[in-house]
């Protein structure tokens, strides 16, 4: 079986959605098809199995339309497919993709990626009210399935799905060697000038006003915990690491860290040298930053907005959870939840860590992230095809 993955710019920097993209692709073991609004040229990289096919459109997040060559093109490429998963909606990748498979008889999925949750909706409503009204019931009705990486995910999409079918599985994510945990913890902290008996909140995130960075610093200042110090990770989005640094001020006073991207084991490390992570985003409909934290055994504090915190035991600190939900987005209740975890003992931190932990292994495994992506697509078998870890 040789199922593709297409999608709109295939690059890191989009984060989550990049990371996802290539866990589906190595799951499916097929390769990638890439509609880049950004490219000057094609980019056809037979050995990675990422094809990147150059298309202006009305917008450089992807085109709104695909001209015949590019078309042309694509359909060449996918001879020998027998499958299609195609990523994120409101764009015309998806008008190709349900023309390919009239044309030839194929099946293909759908994976909106929290396109489909209200608070996205209200951004460019009319445009995207324009297209499920006109391309989105035909590209539902027609997919084989629908993919959610939560419940919650896919509770919000069922007004616009109509009678789709849905298959939800949680995306995958690995857990840290514990073996280097304790010197990774130590060197961040150096680096960082954090004492080693203070409490660390991390933040891990692209800096955009929707993920509210600003707002974890006002709740981190109203919560006023003088042995925290608060971490923020991430590139720069629609706001950017110098803008937020000039906001949080000088981290001697203000005990704020704005470290700007980390990847790998300097990612790692951030986890390894935290106590909790935190998050008030307006909306996150996986969120690989909370599982990741999760695997590397942090209680997580996160707002209502997180739809894998539904699926989680956030009761406070006690028996059986692992971490708090920050109940709506003012900044006192945020704050509340900071002041718990603050006060929380460490044997209870610890605890709850290892709750975490427990649960990113058993829910967010990447076995049981195959076993379910190749049951649905592949019947349970798989091509051979090298895509890179992100």
């Amino acid at each position: 079986m040789s199922i593709w993955n297409v999608c709109l710019t295939h690059h890191p920097r989009y984060a989550g959605l990049y990371r996802a993209v290539n866990d589906f692709a190595r799951a499916c073991g097929g390769p990638i098809l890439s509609f880049d609004a950004t490219a000057s040229t094609t980019s056809i990289d037979h050995r990675s199995g990422i094809y990147a096919l150059a298309v202006k459109g009305w917008s450089t997040t992807g085109p709104h339309w695909i001209p015949r060559r590019v078309q042309t093109e694509a359909a060449e490429l996918l001879t020998g497919a027998d499958g299609i998963v195609a990523h994120s909606l409101f764009r015309a990748h998806c008008r190709f993709v349900v023309h390919w498979a009239r044309r030839t008889g194929k099946p293909y999925w759908v994976v909106p990626h929290g396109c489909l949750d209200p608070w996205g909706l209200g951004n460019r409503r009319l445009a995207k009210r324009l297209w499920l009204d006109i391309e989105g019931q035909r590209t539902f009705t027609t997919a084989r399935g629908v993919f959610f990486a939560t419940g919650r995910e896919m509770a919000k999409a069922e007004p616009w799905i109509g009678d789709a079918r849905s298959i939800v599985t949680p995306w995958p994510v690995e857990q840290p060697d514990p073996g280097q945990q304790a010197d990774r913890r130590r060197t961040f902290r150096d680096i960082h000038h954090i004492p080693s008996d203070s409490r660390v909140l991390l933040f891990v995130g692209r800096l955009h006003s929707m993920k509210r960075p600003r707002e974890l610093i006002d709740a981190f200042r109203v919560a006023a915990l003088p042995a925290c110090h608060l971490v923020i990770v991430g590139m720069d989005g629609d706001i950017t690491s110098d803008s937020l640094e000039r906001y949080a001020g000088r981290p001697e006073q203000s005990r704020v860290h704005v470290v700007g991207p980390l990847h790998g084991d300097d990612l790692a490390a951030s986890m390894a040298a935290s106590d909790t992570f935190v998050s008030l985003s307006y909306r996150e409909n996986f969120g690989y930053a909370v599982a990741d934290a999760l695997a590397a055994g942090l209680p997580v504090i996160l707002s209502d907005g997180h739809d894998l915190a539904h699926d989680l035991p956030l009761c406070g600190a006690g028996p059986g959870s692992c971490g708090w939900l920050v109940t709506d987005d003012s900044i006192t209740i945020a704050a509340t939840a900071m002041r718990a975890f603050s006060s929380a003992p460490t044997p209870e931190i610890a605890e709850m860590g290892r709750v975490a932990e427990t649960l990113a292994r058993d829910r967010f495994s990447r076995r049981a992230f195959h076993r379910a992506v190749e049951a649905e697509v592949n019947g349970g078998r798989t091509s051979t095809c090298t895509i890179p870890h992100a």
